[in-house]
């Protein structure tokens, strides 16, 4: 694969942050260095000043999530005056590619940033931030907050039919976030010098990332020998992906934007603890903002649904009164101008960047092991099987004819048609159908605007239209 200009923009600054995370590993604040009196010390001015307790215990959590950073909890012994412990979060003890484009992305100057200045305006619970520290040149960074226990954290392999109002929380959650930031392009302009929306040079590592990342990819789940997951639908697609991310990232710019928690899974959610045993504890909240920024709805939306639901199954039972959920509850907080279809076809968008997020982030950890292994599955499974069952392709062929009809597109014309002919192929090659449930939507009676005709001049025959099937 060819290296461009841009390539070696990025290599050089992974380079260069690489040779200075080895160089100051001593700004990095390790579990060895809390002590009582630098705990102390940090909570001074913060509203845990004067905090009372005998001793503490520390332990690692979220380990087997996936993470750029280490989270710790400290539980305190004796004492604390109600407050039985506090979260420290830090960057780790790693120069890998996922730390690293963690570190030129800023996610972690994003979230400190984010909880001091943003997150009491929330329309949603986030955890306070106590005390902060980050290094500018490196993006070593650590955190003292809220401990958001006793509320109730799953993970996509833990949550079951048992616990349906979790998923219906998550959307009115991430619905009441979408809404408060609908469109408001004044708060966006005040984050922008540090959460700038996906058009900006910030995120030009993105497509570098993933044109590394897709060759492994492509050979891994090709050696999968699994024939619901592969075909020559998805090859096609991730090679067109390379050239379209201009398209996507235009098309996240061009909105209509929102507020996004960028990292909307189940790990990074809490809700109510409704056992028995805890009496209804805690309430909803959203942890982890490193990746927040303006975006398109959709993404969070299509990382929630491909990152926790546990295959065909669950998507079966959930997703369309996930769905129904999301826009009901946006509507009430007063985005009233957006359809249901309006919210298939931000999802299909976020299906689409979905991928490309999926195949950086996972292309050098399918060989995992355990817990890891079925959580990737997982993911692997419901985002190719979403490829297939959202109208995709006519999304992506509706970017690269909106390009062919201005007078400066993004790309070469000649580029353009290539493009259109290669996402012919893949509509000839994917499936029509998903079978999957005694009810269904019908994605052209939903959302009938992604599958309007296309120009004969620019690309050729109308596509093929799909059929989502999902069980009520």
């Amino acid at each position: 694969m060819p290296v461009t200009l841009a390539d070696v923009s990025v290599m050089l600054k992974i380079k260069r942050y690489t040779w200075w995370l080895r160089r100051s590993k001593r700004k990095r604040v390790t579990k060895e260095q809390v002590s009582e009196p630098w705990l102390r010390q940090r909570l001074r001015g913060s509203v845990l000043e004067g905090l009372e307790w005998d001793s503490f215990a520390i332990k690692q959590i979220g380990a087997e999530d996936g993470s750029c950073s280490t989270v710790f909890r400290i539980k305190l012994l004796k004492g604390g005056n109600g407050v039985k412990s506090i979260v420290l979060k830090t960057s780790p003890d790693s120069t890998s590619e996922m730390v690293l484009g963690g570190c030129l992305l800023r996610y972690f100057q994003k979230e400190v940033r984010f909880l001091r200045e943003v997150s009491p305006k929330l329309p949603v619970r986030a955890p306070a931030c106590y005390w902060s520290y980050v290094d500018g040149r490196t993006g070593h960074f650590a955190m003292l907050m809220e401990d958001m226990a006793p509320s109730l954290c799953v993970n996509a392999l833990e949550f079951d039919d048992s616990d349906a109002f979790i998923p219906e929380a998550a959307m009115v959650g991430l619905a009441k976030l979408h809404a408060k930031y609908w469109q408001d392009d004044e708060f966006f302009d005040a984050i922008r010098s540090w959460a700038p929306d996906m058009s900006a040079p910030l995120y030009d590592i993105i497509p570098y990332l993933y044109r590394r990342a897709w060759p492994t990819f492509f050979d891994s789940v090709k050696s999968l020998e699994r024939e619901d997951l592969y075909d020559d639908s998805v090859e096609l697609l991730g090679e067109v992906l390379i050239d379209l991310f201009p398209l996507i990232r235009a098309a996240e710019a061009a909105g209509p934007r929102t507020l996004l928690h960028g990292d909307a899974k189940l790990a990074n959610f809490f809700f109510p603890d409704r056992s028995a045993a805890a009496g209804a504890q805690g309430v909803f909240s959203m942890f982890d903002w490193a990746m927040v920024r303006p975006g398109v709805a959709g993404d969070d939306l299509a990382y929630f649904l491909s990152r926790n639901l546990r295959g065909p199954t669950h998507r079966t039972r959930f997703e369309s009164g996930m769905i129904d959920v999301y826009h009901r509850t946006l509507v009430e907080h007063g985005v009233m101008d957006v359809t249901r279809s309006d919210i298939i076809k931000q999802i299909t968008h976020g299906i689409v960047f979905c991928f490309g997020f999926m195949v950086v982030s996972l292309a050098r950890e399918l060989d995992a092991t355990g817990a890891e292994r079925r959580l990737i599955g997982n993911i692997l499974t419901n985002n190719l099987n979403m490829l297939k069952e959202y109208p995709c392709d006519n999304y992506l062929l509706e970017l690269v004819e909106a390009q062919l009809a201005k007078t400066k597109p993004l790309l070469p014309r000649k580029k353009l048609r290539e493009l259109c002919g290669k996402l012919r192929r893949r509509n000839e090659y994917a499936r029509i159908a998903i079978q999957g449930g005694s009810s269904s939507i019908d994605l052209k009676v939903v959302a009938p605007a992604l599958f309007a005709e296309h120009s004969d001049s620019h690309c050729g025959s109308t596509p093929t239209s799909r059929r989502v099937v999902i069980a009520s």
